[in-house]
């Protein structure tokens, strides 16, 4: 075992097939709903996009759309050979998608180890992979489809490149970490927080003649022009009008602070709950790496471009009132670097394998909780709707928005409506919050409308006495229950012991 685990302290090509197998188990044990963003801006927006129907959100077909199709043409590609090979089965179309969630996150994680080799060397490769691998997030977070886990491997690959640039002296390789870059930015604009602190900071402490100094200088501008250059092309031929996401997505979220909308938080929030929260029990080898990380390069007279990279980007993102972890993705592989050198440090003491037990085990701890059990209704309950087949003619999810997979987990061309959620709604209050203050008038009120077929709905509903007897005289009978959480936030606060329900017309059973 000694032997197969030290064969990782120099990251290989075989390496990385452990890696993705590791990671395809992840993302398939997997089975809890985490961020909407995660299926509503990637799957839906594609199987909308290559089958002709489904269902785009507001920050596509808004006029001046906010988001890059970038990414989605990942999943449009592989949806394109299932559709002309015939093979899009409902099944296949909802899951095979994981396996590019678990093909970035091998990625990642290969990227990682050698960051973390040229920058401290294979002494320190081995402790980062057990880290990283056993921390909750990474095991809850990565193996998803959210567009932050781009972000975040082709910004690993960006800085490991960078620093080769750096320590090899060779061009090639700044060449290379600027296109990953460039993609990057044209997938996820906010990628480039980190590049304007990270060009200048080179540019200034870098050593050689003025010439070269102005060399660098211009080739940074150049690349900036081919970044917005490219991102403007792909939003115009994606959305066949003149537009670009970049100024959109600034404007809405900074601008207008329309982010905000969706839940804030204080400013310091990134630092005093968030990073505590998501390396958990190895918060302390951080603590002490940072701490020796700082003392030894002070000692060295060296610099510290990480250290000021990862508060630069803090700070940066903590100037938005709306604030989440997945945002703080980018700077895993900062943490992870700082995570792995406070854990060597410690290599001789007796303390360090309680600590690593104790890391360890809340890690795992909390990562059954959240990626077994917590909110694991919803693939089930849709699930359960997919099987259902021809039977389904139309949908209504009383639940609140975005809660659940849509199209690309039934695959079937039919109505179906959620509670709507957009930011001109939610000013002045949304179907979602109606839903959950008034109860029996909204959902007598959809029924009586849009009488469909099957609806799906939380317990929480069905306890109240009149929404039954509404749903009794309509007809609608339970064909599966699946729990779902132990607690959930709601428009009325927590709401405790929540199931997520299917119903169908008893009339449909004859």
């Amino acid at each position: 075992m000694m032997s197969f685990l030290k064969g990782f302290e120099r990251p290989s090509k075989k390496q990385f097939i452990y890696l993705l197998i590791f990671r395809i188990i992840n993302a398939y044990l997997l089975r809890t709903y985490y961020a909407a963003d995660e299926y509503w801006q990637s799957t839906e927006i594609a199987h909308n996009d290559v089958f002709g129907y489904g269902y785009k959100s507001w920050e596509w077909t808004r006029e001046a759309p906010l988001r890059s199709p970038l990414y989605v043409f990942i999943f449009s590609t592989m949806y394109n050979i299932l559709k002309y090979t015939s093979l899009d089965f409902p099944i296949l179309v909802a899951y095979l998608p994981k396996l590019i969630a678990a093909t970035q996150a091998a990625t990642f994680d290969y990227f990682l180890l050698k960051i973390v080799y040229v920058y401290f060397g294979q002494t320190h490769v081995l402790p980062a992979m057990i880290l990283h691998l056993t921390n909750w997030y990474s095991l809850f977070a990565i193996p998803r489809l959210i567009f932050n886990v781009l972000e975040m491997t082709l910004f690993a690959i960006t800085l490991y490149f960078y620093k080769l640039s750096i320590s090899k002296n060779f061009k090639t390789f700044d060449y290379i970490s600027r296109i990953v870059a460039t993609i990057n930015f044209i997938a996820k604009p906010t990628s480039i927080i980190p590049l304007t602190l990270i060009w200048p900071y080179r540019l200034f402490t870098m050593p050689g003649k003025i010439k070269d100094k102005i060399e660098y200088f211009f080739l940074n501008v150049f690349t900036v022009l081919v970044m917005i250059v490219s991102s403007l092309l792909v939003d115009v031929l994606y959305y066949k009008r003149f537009t670009w996401t970049v100024y959109n997505f600034f404007e809405f979220n900074f601008l207008e602070a329309g982010s905000s909308l969706y839940g804030t938080h204080h400013k310091f929030w990134y630092v005093t709950e968030c990073i505590p929260y998501l390396l958990l029990g190895s918060v302390v080898f951080f603590a002490i790496g940072l701490v020796k990380y700082v003392s030894d390069q002070l000692n060295k007279r060296a610099g510290l471009d990480l250290i000021i990279f990862m508060i630069y980007f803090i700070l940066v993102l903590s100037l938005s009132a709306h604030k989440e972890d997945r945002f703080l993705l980018p700077l895993w592989p900062l943490f992870m670097l700082f995570t792995c050198y406070g854990c060597v440090q410690l290599k001789s003491s007796r303390y360090l394998k309680y600590l690593l037990f104790i890391s360890i085990i809340s890690n795992i701890g909390l990562f059954a909780f959240m990626g077994i059990h917590h909110q694991r209704g919803a693939f089930s309950v849709v699930d359960s709707l997919r099987q259902q087949g021809d039977r389904v003619k139309s949908v209504y999810f009383f639940t609140e928005c975005h809660q659940t997979p849509y199209y690309s987990f039934v695959h079937k061309n039919i109505y179906m409506d959620f509670p709507d959620c957009k930011p001109e709604n939610r000013i002045k209050g949304s179907d979602s919050s109606k839903l959950f203050k008034y109860p029996q008038e909204f959902i007598k009120n959809i029924i009586e409308s849009q009488n469909p077929s099957h609806i799906i709905i939380l317990n929480h509903f069905t306890r109240d006495q009149n929404v039954a007897k509404i749903l009794e005289k309509h007809r609608y009978q339970k064909i599966a229950e699946h729990g779902h959480a132990m607690f959930i936030d709601s428009p009325i606060g927590t709401i405790n012991d929540v199931t997520m329900i299917l119903m169908e017309k008893q009339d449909l059973q004859k």
